[in-house]
């Protein structure tokens, strides 16, 4: 199956299971789960934020915010 976000895909691609990612990030699963499968996910900077920082403190690398997120303003668009 395909992922429907960068972030699902990024969580596959490095071996991350969500619940760890939830830890690190302070987040909860129902939000989690949220920011995963939604391909418009209705998420702030803060929490963009902590999930970048869970992300390099995870892989121990110098991952990027468009690493997980569609920056694209233009994407978000309808």
């Amino acid at each position: 199956m395909t992922p429907k976000t960068l972030l699902q895909a990024f969580l596959v691609q490095n071996g991350i299971p969500a619940a760890r990612m939830e830890r690190e990030a302070k987040a909860s699963r129902r939000q989690m789960t949220r920011w995963r499968q939604e391909e418009r996910p209705n998420i702030g900077l803060k929490q963009m934020i902590r999930l970048l920082r869970a992300a390099r403190r995870i892989t121990g690398k110098l991952v990027r915010m468009d690493e997980l997120f569609d920056l694209e303003p233009d994407n978000w668009l309808e």
